[in-house]
């Protein structure tokens, strides 16, 4: 999938898996589910719309090795021996330990491999807290990784150096999800009213969110820790100044700001710039 499709798959997947019941919409409901720690959507149905994105981009050669297996589209493995394609990896928290993970695509420097299927993954990594509930794998329970990598770049660094054995990167390209000031500042008047009626500890829920969704914490640290001097050489980071930076995780109808304002974004000078560096670096030169 080019980056233009999986934009396309990511609307039409929001607007499937973020549709709010009539229970939700019931005034304080979701204040509630946040309280209690129950999650606003469903994980089934989540799965259930990236087993269908999954199965509709499966290349051919998958598709025949899968059906020679007896294995449905859906369930196509996460690990690509393919070495032409772009390797991946998502970031997700096993509940129990408590400790980041990474999912892979390929097999590490260690020979690691991720025996799962592409969804599974997805789904794992896709468990933000208050969302949707944790996934389990291999008898393991999985949450997102937001909590503990929000901004994964220090994953990225790490598997570099000791999964790829590649320390020295031609160019690392970090895209957040928009900058806000404060993580814990208002969002709206169901913020507020969970602050009343909870004499503040309902605001657990949505600082946690904050701090898993504020992902300049850790680009900054790359720009100012000396350990990672030679890392930030060919580092850039693409992040969109305005109300994005507010928009929730399941505020699909805002897509259109989105848009909006990253398209004004691109045409900065300042990314403009940038974006001319980053294909020049990964142009290979004869």
């Amino acid at each position: 999938m080019d980056v233009d499709s999986c934009i396309v798959q990511y609307e039409e997947l929001s607007q499937d898996i973020f549709k709010t019941s009539i229970w939700q919409q019931i005034p304080g409901k979701m204040v509630w589910d946040a309280w209690a720690g129950n999650a606003w959507f469903s994980g089934e149905e989540l799965a259930e719309a990236v087993k269908e994105v999954v199965a509709r981009n499966v290349s051919a050669e998958e598709m025949d090795a899968l059906k020679r297996k007896g294995t449905p589209l859906e369930n196509a493995g996460l690990l690509d021996t393919n070495r032409e394609v772009c390797k991946t990896f998502v970031v997700s928290v096993r509940k129990a330990t408590n400790v980041t993970v990474r999912f892979r695509s390929y097999p590490n420097s260690t020979g690691r491999t991720d025996a799962c299927a592409i969804w599974e993954a997805a789904r794992a990594t896709s468990a933000a807290p208050l969302y949707f509930p944790v996934m389990t794998i291999a008898g393991e329970q999985y949450f997102d990784g937001g909590l503990t990598s929000n901004n994964p770049i220090f994953r990225v660094k790490d598997e570099l150096e000791d999964g790829l054995n590649s320390p020295a990167p031609r160019c690392v390209v970090s895209i957040g999800t928009g900058r806000i000031d404060q993580a814990t500042g208002e969002r709206g008047p169901w913020k507020r009213f969970a602050k009343w009626i909870t004499g503040g500890y309902g605001m657990v829920g949505w600082t946690l969110l904050a701090l898993a969704t504020d992902t300049e914490a850790k680009h900054l640290e790359i720009l100012t820790d000396e350990n990672n001097s030679r890392f930030r050489q060919n580092y850039y980071r693409f992040n969109v100044v305005g109300n994005i930076g507010s928009i929730g995780l399941d505020e699909w109808k805002k897509l259109p700001v989105m848009r909006k304002e990253t398209a004004a974004y691109l045409k900065e000078e300042g990314t403009v710039k940038w974006i001319k560096e980053c294909a020049e670096k990964l142009v290979v030169k004869k």
